[in-house]
């Protein structure tokens, strides 16, 4: 152990993509990852149910809060003297960014219905990212005295 190793955050109450600790953990269903609500929503609404580690896309953006990951949390910030929960990892001040967790909301979004509301924004997201990759249309042109355009969707 290093000098001042015991002020580095447990990996486990880590959160994956920010790197920091979490104050609104969620556990992620479809992977069954821990992840920090308002970062894993974040990097849903740009890549719609897509797999954090690179993995294949997720079955569902169900999610559904990680109590006891949370308590660990915030009693590591009490015993290190890092405050309440509101400033660690995503969840800290209000931002005005819609409802739940989003980025920097007060009150965490750990309820099961903010979050059952999110994860129905994050499949109607891939479902509409899935449904325009569908209508990728091939263009053939034909230069010939008469020009010829024919427009396919991809099966």
């Amino acid at each position: 152990m290093q000098p001042g190793d015991e002020d580095e955050v447990p990996d486990d109450l880590t959160c994956p993509i920010t790197f920091s600790l979490m104050s609104d953990p969620v556990v992620c269903v479809a992977d069954g990852r821990v992840y920090e609500c308002a970062a894993l929503v974040r990097f849903w609404r740009y890549r719609p149910l897509a797999d954090f580690y690179g993995g294949p896309e997720l079955s569902s953006a169900a999610m559904r809060p990680a109590h006891a990951v949370r308590a660990r949390a915030a009693r590591w910030r009490a015993e290190h003297g890092q405050g309440g929960e509101e400033g660690g990892g995503e969840g800290g001040a209000a931002s005005g960014d819609g409802p739940g967790c989003g980025p920097g909301a007060i009150s965490a979004c750990s309820s099961q219905r903010e979050l059952d509301e999110m994860a129905r924004e994050i499949e109607s997201l891939a479902a509409a990212r899935r449904a325009a990759a569908a209508l990728t249309l091939t263009l053939t042109l034909t230069l010939t005295p008469t020009l010829t355009l024919t427009l396919t969707p991809n099966p």
